[in-house]
């Protein structure tokens, strides 16, 4: 027990310090963790900490997924709608059966079953890595959505097809029509459910403004909710996606700057510490499997496995530009006056290179039973498993070299339009604060509203300490009412989709950083004025 812990702080720090390393190297952070792991790997002679799938599924997934809703909008969910379902559920569904018809003619005796059950395991990319590769050299917008959307579904309908394949495999029972009607029922299920346990939460989460009891129930609920849904056999992952993009939605509106600012630091962390840790235990089991088959087996699976990792390469390829090329006739009508079309060809190519694998890949492959029900052992399990490693180890490594230079490249031919959008938002803000200040400039001193004035284009404090105390504290009280008006302002612009939650959020956290030094000021000065009394 404590050396399991002890060696979970060695990772962590271990982590920390590749982080600094790869600022300093601009070489992908996954990557370098990833390459740690396999080092790690071999120079021990047993797997240090064993990677349960049920915790994978559990403790990893859940809290990663509700993290990732937090950076996307409905509104782009909503415009972004069929690209995210066609490469989530679409391309998925594709990918596997391309994988299975593929074993079927390099891995001699491998039935149709195991060929539906690897291709589950290796279909759904883990596109949280990709698009965290993107946003590193500064390529956000409609290239980050739709592989964020996609991440977000993609891993539900490959465990759907999964767990339906791993019955047939274990049973010989293989009807397509009950799996249709089963995927069906759990795809909308888990949706429901998470939708049902937001409003619940929503509602317990409105009658406190403590932001560590709001922060600490963000923390648990995502794996609360999984738990439920999975209880209620409809999709855990669905069920946390729909609940994180529902509290999403509606958290602008209730919680408080200070539970804002603690969370965005807060899953800062966790999403840091769990992303490496997966990676790097990955890159730990790697050489113990390796170790567990015979030479002429291993350069045996090592081809099946680069084979199989070609054809996924090339599935997306195919998938992506085909549908591209057939909806651009329609693109206009369905999309018009948007950013994917002006680079449509730029945006194409990123979309189509970012397909690493990783977490589900590596749990669903993990999950795998020794035995079948009869007792018989399970077939081609070892082979699988390091298929999958290899595919999840080649993708990370070919993709995660490649994607950002390929990034920058695209990103260079791209308008810088950030900065101009960003003024004219805060030139809007502004305009409704002058208004708004304008409205009340005869029930305040006219000395505290030109201060006002000056401040709120620097989202700054001016301090003057020869003003009396209780002006000070009259001025501050104002201060809080402008904050909370342009908060108003803010949120109407989101749920009306004036602007894009990325622009919403980077004026959210400005605002909140200036609502902050407001509260500290004010209780200086609360106390000041207890102290003379």
């Amino acid at each position: 027990m404590h050396n399991s812990i002890a060696n979970i702080i060695y990772i962590i720090l271990l982590m920390l310090m590749i982080k600094q390393i790869s600022h300093k190297t601009k070489i992908a952070l996954p990557i370098l963790i990833l390459i740690s792991g396999v080092f790690i790997g071999i120079c021990s002679h047993s797997t240090l900490i064993t990677l349960e799938p049920d915790l994978v599924f559990l403790l990893f997934l859940p809290p990663l997924l509700y993290e990732a809703t937090q950076e996307i909008s409905l509104h782009d969910i909503k415009k972004w709608r069929m690209p995210i379902l066609s490469l989530s559920i679409g391309l998925v569904i594709f990918t596997i059966f391309c994988v299975a018809a593929i074993t079927q003619v390099i891995i001699p005796n491998f039935t149709w079953a195991l060929g539906f059950l690897i291709g589950a395991i290796v279909a759904p990319p883990d596109s949280i890595a990709a698009t965290s590769i993107l946003r590193q050299v500064g390529i956000t917008g409609s290239v980050a959505t739709i592989l964020e959307g996609e991440s977000l579904v993609n891993d539900a309908a490959a465990l759907i097809a999964y767990k339906s394949a791993l019955l047939a495999v274990m049973f010989g029972v293989f009807n397509t029509q009950h799996m249709a009607f089963d995927f069906a029922l759990v795809f909308i299920g888990g949706i429901v459910i998470g939708l049902l346990l937001g409003v619940v939460i929503k509602e317990l989460l409105r009658r406190t403004q403590d932001p560590i009891i709001i922060n600490s129930l963000t923390l648990v609920t995502p794996i609360a909710v999984y738990l439920i849904a999975e209880t209620l056999e409809v999709s855990g992952v669905l069920a946390v996606v729909s609940y994180g993009l529902y509290y999403a939605w509606n958290k602008i509106a209730f919680t408080t700057f200070k539970s804002r600012l603690q969370s965005k630091e807060l899953w800062d962390i966790i999403s840091f510490i769990l992303n490496g840790s997966v990676f790097i235990l990955i890159g730990i089991q790697i050489p113990s499997i390796i170790r567990s088959i015979t030479n002429h087996e291993l350069q045996t699976i090592l081809v099946h496995g680069l084979i199989i990792c070609l054809v996924l390469i090339i599935t997306r390829f195919a998938w992506i530009y085909v549908l591209s090329s057939v909806s651009r006739q329609l693109r206009h009508k369905l999309f018009p006056n948007n950013d994917f079309d002006d680079n449509f060809k730029l945006n194409v190519m990123l979309i189509s290179w970012s397909g690493m694998r990783g977490v589900v890949t590596l749990a669903t492959a993990l999950a795998l039973p020794e035995n079948l029900p009869n007792g018989a052992v399970f077939p081609f399990r070892n082979e699988i498993l390091l298929i999958a490693f290899i595919v999840i180890l080649f993708s990370l490594l070919l993709h995660g070299f490649t994607l950002p230079l390929l990034a920058k490249k695209i990103n260079n031919n791209l308008p810088s339009l950030d900065s101009e959008k960003i003024n004219s938002i805060f030139g809007e803000l502004f305009a409704k604060t002058e208004s708004f200040l304008d409205n009340v400039k005869d029930d305040y001193d006219p000395q505290i509203i030109a201060k006002i004035r000056q401040d709120i284009e620097s989202f700054n404090i001016s301090v003057d300490d020869s003003i009396f105390v209780n002006a000070q504290l009259i001025e501050l009280n104002l201060r809080t009412i402008v904050i909370q008006q342009q908060q108003d302002v803010l949120y109407s612009w989101y749920t009306s989709n004036r602007y894009s939650l990325a622009k919403i959020k980077q004026i959210q956290d400005n605002l909140d950083h200036v609502a902050q030094m407001i509260e500290i000021r004010y209780q200086h000065f609360e106390k000041i004025k207890k102290f003379y009394n």
